[in-house]
């Protein structure tokens, strides 16, 4: 199997985490107050995990944003069965 390069895996990973957050809260039922905010990383976080992402590590912030990214699609779940 060919593996990803570093740019190519990057944006899979931000496409699949951004296609998640995008549809949890937009259907017409759900309550804007009531969907949850995703975890906002700072800067030396996001070059840290971008640096994981090229090298194809899976690290600290890897492990981090996979946690977050999980309990954020729990909760847009229990929200928007």
């Amino acid at each position: 199997m060919k593996a990803f390069s570093g740019s190519a895996a990057r944006r899979l990973a931000a496409l699949a985490i951004l296609t998640g957050l995008s549809a949890g809260c937009a259907t017409a039922a759900s309550d804007p107050a009531v969907c949850p905010l995703p975890v906002e990383y700072d800067q030396p976080f996001r070059d840290g995990f971008a640096a994981e992402l090229d090298a194809g590590v899976i690290g600290p912030r890897t492990e981090q944003a996979l946690v977050d990214y999980l309990r954020l699609r729990d909760e847009l779940r229990a929200v928007n069965p």
